[in-house]
């Protein structure tokens, strides 16, 4: 065997151990990076998806936010909204008002222009419910008790995502995005929301493709899967898909472990805290190892090794050994330095020549994609970082001063500014690196009029954004002195509602500097752009409006306020002077009040008597009592005030020196007391006019106003009726004065006669002036029953009429109540007998001794107990008597008709008996209760009546044991 080929054979030994180590070398290595590399494209994958649905979240949640704050849908007028709670399906219709339209329309503009909303809708406190479009079925439906107004209800102030639920009238699953309205007060009183169907979104997240056969998964913080594309797997617990590997997964915020026969990479949305993962098949990232990294380059290895032992030593060494370590030195800086530049530098057209040109290949796509991806995590970081500041404040400035710094870090530029829209007129707001070329301040005064500058003319019309590959040769391009460096410009319109308030724009000193790519983003920051500047700009409204509302409030709360103190004084003042019917203490209380009210120097009051051309009554406050007997009716017919009493409206003089219609005296007497204003105010009773009420201040003080004026009008017409009662109260005291004189006196005249005629008649009953037959007998009894029945008549309008006249006197004596009622008993215990009722008394030991009119009490006992028999057929009578502290009460229960609810209000008044029906059954005066009740009080007691009709009555009355002496009708005497 020759040398040669020994070394053949030894080189091909050895090349084949060094072939297969290589090969399972490679194997691993290249498969923990193309893992790596896999794991790092993934997570800007997913952190891009994440952006996607964070961005729509966020906006849905801005616009639900926008929503609440609208003036419409925070009406608390939905007394009239429609509503479901006892809904039937077969006879349910809308009935909406205007209101409610208009809310129904907001709410369906927004569902319609957001393709993934599946609905919008608002739950109200009292169990309304308006929705963006009608229900499909009008079934019940109380949104209060729904999961979405649950959360909202308590998390006032904040917008809340709901848990996935099922909808009530749909196969739909929803997550809801909503927020409570709460009023002034801090009460919530409703709450607005929007649907996303998860169905859509698992539609949206399923077709995202994230290569290498894999597949995307999507989970809330509770762990349910949102998306997949198994759809048997939705809305159930990730445990059911992952296993055990779920702990870890819900655990960790990142990372990749597998499970089964995959690989699961995930990572969590900051912004929402939903899990987005990618499961990847193992076999296909090892079909990927075997088919680009291991098996070729080995293959055309051993072939190289082959040739170099046939050919030799020399040319192993010279077209081998040399290029391979070329390779490997070039390989192990790469690996060293993560440097992607370097490339191998292999002459050679053999197959290590193409192994060094797949190897350089291979770099520079492998750079090409870092340097994608590289660009992919600068936008999501940037874009994230706008997203974060757009949902941390509402300054404009900071943040479009943000977002002029982000898009920088994205999009090479040497200027970069964000323009407004003012009329017809650019001017740009803020800006970046005007600075270096000393432009700042210019470019800040500058206004750019939209018709005369083409680029932005275009964009502005189009509502598209443009490129400027190079601005010298531009059509039309402007040029600003100092901006000679620009070469390059894109601009983007910034877009609210389909109208462009503004530009985003970025300019080069480079021509043809600027990508589709480029444009794009742009266009994206410019939509964050006009969402900062849309959210601003409602701040700002919403604060202003709250500053105005608030202005409002603070000066409605003054005037309510001044408003309630001032009727709080009338009030108070018209419970003063009606509290005295006394006329001429109610005229000095009125003039006093007058003049109070107002801080007027003087008040007076003047009643007139247009027939008698006289003044009635004077009363005022500031005068002298020779001030007020000097005035006379001429005088008052010279002033003022006989004008008001002819157009019968208040007068206010703010000048009254100055005033024509003050003539003669009056005007001599203002001059000398030096009055300044005045304001009057006519007292009117019954559509007539009996005087004026006055009010006076001096001068050097502060003349009255209207509110003053409105104030004595008010005053005035209380005082009129206060003076009204007055004199109404005279004449009555007069008249009832009259009238019980007339009784007692006629009452003192018929008894006379009539105990003359009971005597003769029992007289000619004893047959003392000789026999009577029975027809005689039987007249007589009727006369002298007439008779008594008068006089107990009589007598009982005696007793009203004398304590209506306050002429009955009362003579408190010491005397033992129990003994006195037990003979009342005893004599009202043969009426008993006569109806076959029981008769019963339950004293009390402690009743005893007690200090009062004896007679009189034992009247009241006589009346109340006569009037129990009288009105009881069956059943029997209880008097029961006991004391409490220094009271005694005495309670006469009966087992009879007893008295209607209607009727009560009669008890106690006189000559009257309740019940008509029965009123010629029991026979009465009517007089009995209104006499025991004027007794009991003049005894210093209390008597009441408990009665249900059909089943009896109790009346109770208590008395003082020691009666005092309170005025000089009482007398006390000793037994």
């Amino acid at each position: 065997m020759t040398l040669r080929r020994k070394l053949l054979i030894m080189y091909l030994v050895i090349g084949t151990i060094v072939l297969l180590l290589m090969g399972v070398w490679m194997f691993f290595t290249y498969k923990s990076k193309q893992l790596e590399t896999v794991q790092t494209s993934i997570d800007s994958q997913l952190a891009l998806l994440d952006f996607s649905l964070t961005n729509f979240i966020t906006e849905v949640k801005n616009n639900v936010l926008a929503l609440s704050e609208n003036e419409i849908i925070r009406t608390q007028e939905d007394h009239d909204f429609t509503n479901f709670l006892e809904a039937d399906e077969e006879t349910f219709e809308y009935h909406i008002g205007d209101v409610e339209q208009n809310i129904i329309e907001i709410l369906n503009t927004y569902r319609t222009t957001h393709p993934y909303v599946n609905s919008v809708y608002m739950g109200r406190e009292n169990g309304s419910f308006v929705r963006s479009h009608p229900r499909n079925e009008p079934t019940q439906y109380d949104p209060r008790d729904r999961p979405w107004y649950i959360l909202a209800k308590e998390n006032p102030g904040t917008v809340m995502i709901t848990e996935p639920y099922q909808s009530l009238t749909t196969s739909d699953i929803n997550v809801g995005i909503v927020t409570a309205l709460v009023d002034q007060t801090g009460e919530v009183y409703g709450v607005i929301g929007a649907d996303v169907t998860l169905t859509n979104l698992t539609e949206f997240i399923s077709g995202f493709d994230v290569g290498h056969s894999g597949q995307l998964l999507l989970v809330n913080e509770q762990g349910a899967i949102l998306a997949n594309k198994n759809s048997q797997l939705l809305f159930k617990n990730v445990q059911t898909m992952l296993g055990e590997s779920s702990v870890e997964f819900m655990k960790e915020d990142h990372g990749i472990f597998t499970y089964g026969r995959n690989y699961c990479i995930y990572y969590t949305s900051p912004q929402l805290g939903w899990k987005i993962a990618a499961i990847i098949p193992i076999t296909a990232i090892n079909n990927e190892v075997k088919s680009q990294a291991a098996f070729p380059p080995l293959f055309s290895l051993f072939l190289t090794l082959i040739l170099f032992g046939v050919l030799s030593s020399f040319g192993l060494a010279t077209f081998v050994s040399s290029p391979l370590n070329k390779l490997n030195e070039v390989t192990q800086y790469i690996v060293d330095s993560g440097n992607l530049d370097q490339r191998v530098a292999i002459q050679s057209n053999d197959e290590i020549g193409e192994l060094g040109l797949a190897f350089n290949e291979m770099v520079t796509k492998r750079g090409q994609v870092e340097k994608v991806l590289q660009q992919e995590r600068d936008l999501a970081n940037a874009l994230g970082k706008a997203n974060a500041l757009l949902g941390s404040t509402l300054n404009l400035n900071e943040v479009l001063d943000r977002i002029l710094e982000q898009v920088s870090q994205v999009i090479p530029n040497d200027s970069a500014n964000v323009m407004l829209i003012k009329g017809d007129t650019a001017y740009i707001t803020r800006s970046r690196g005007y600075s270096q070329y000393k432009l700042a301040s210019l470019m800040a005064r500058t206004t750019f009029k939209i018709a005369d500058i083409p680029s932005l003319k275009r964009i502005y019309e189009q509502k598209k954004p443009i490129i400027v590959a190079d601005a010298a040769n531009f059509n039309g391009w402007v040029k600003i002195k100092g901006q000679e460096f620009l070469r390059s410009y894109a601009g983007a319109p910034i877009i609210i509602q389909d109208r462009v308030i503004g530009f985003l724009n970025v300019d080069s000193a480079k021509d043809n500097f600027y990508t589709e790519e480029h444009i794009r983003t742009l266009s994206t920051f410019a939509k964050h752009a006009a969402i900062a500047i849309d959210n601003a700009q409602l701040h700002e409204q919403v604060q202003n409006h709250a500053t105005e509302l608030k202005r409002q409030i603070e000066d409605a709360t003054k005037e309510i306020h001044r408003r309630a103190n001032e009727l709080e004084a009338l009030y108070q003042i018209g419970k003063d002077i009606t509290s005295t019917l006394d006329l001429d203490m109610t005229l000095q209380r009125i003039t006093d009040s007058a003049a109070e009210i107002v801080n007027a120097d003087r008040s007076i009051i003047q009643l007139v008597d247009p027939e008698s051309l006289q003044l009635i009554n004077v009363m005022g406050c500031g005068y002298s009592d020779a001030d007020l007997n000097e005035q006379s009716f001429e005088e008052f017919r010279e002033c003022i005030y006989d004008l008001v009493l002819q157009e019968r409206s208040d007068i206010l003089s703010r000048d009254i020196l100055k005033d024509e219609r003050l003539q003669g005296k009056t005007l001599i007497h203002a001059e000398r007391e030096k009055f300044k204003s005045i304001a009057i105010a006519p007292l009117e009773i019954s559509d007539q006019i009996i005087g004026a009420l006055a009010v006076i201040k001096k001068k050097g003080r502060r003349i009255f106003t209207n509110e003053d004026l409105d104030l004595i009008s008010m005053l005035a017409s209380q005082a009129a009726s206060a003076i009204q009662n007055a004199r109404l109260y005279e004449k009555a005291q007069e008249a009832d004065r009259l009238k019980s004189a007339f009784l007692a006196s006629m009452s003192h005249e018929l008894r006379t006669p009539l105990n003359s005629i009971i005597g003769f008649t029992g007289i000619l009953l004893q047959g003392m002036v000789g026999d009577l037959n029975v027809e005689q007998t039987k007249q007589l009894n009727m006369v002298q029953n007439s008779a008594k029945h008068l006089l107990e008549l009589i007598n009982d309008v005696l007793d009203i009429s004398k304590i209506e006249a306050e002429q009955m006197n009362i003579f408190i004596e010491q005397f033992d109540l129990h003994t006195l009622i037990e003979k009342v008993v005893r004599s009202a215990t043969p009426l008993a007998e006569r109806k076959n009722l029981p008769l019963r008394m339950e004293i009390s030991p402690k009743v005893g001794q007690i200090s009062s009119d004896r007679r009189r009490v034992e009247q009241i006992l006589i009346n109340l107990l006569n009037n129990a028999i009288k009105f009881t057929d069956q059943g029997e009578v209880l008097l029961k008597s006991e004391v409490h502290d220094s009271i005694v009460e005495i309670h006469i229960t009966d087992t009879g008709i007893g008295i209607k609810d209607e009727d009560l209000r009669l008890l106690f008044k006189p000559f009257q008996q309740v019940n008509t029906g029965l009123s010629r059954q029991y026979e009465g005066t009517g007089l009995g209760l209104a006499i025991c009740k004027r007794l009991v009080e003049k005894l210093g007691g209390e008597i009441s009546v408990d009665s249900e009709w059909g089943k009896g009555s109790t009346f109770t009355f208590s008395l003082p044991l020691d009666k005092q002496e309170e005025d000089n009708e009482i007398q006390h005497t000793n037994n």
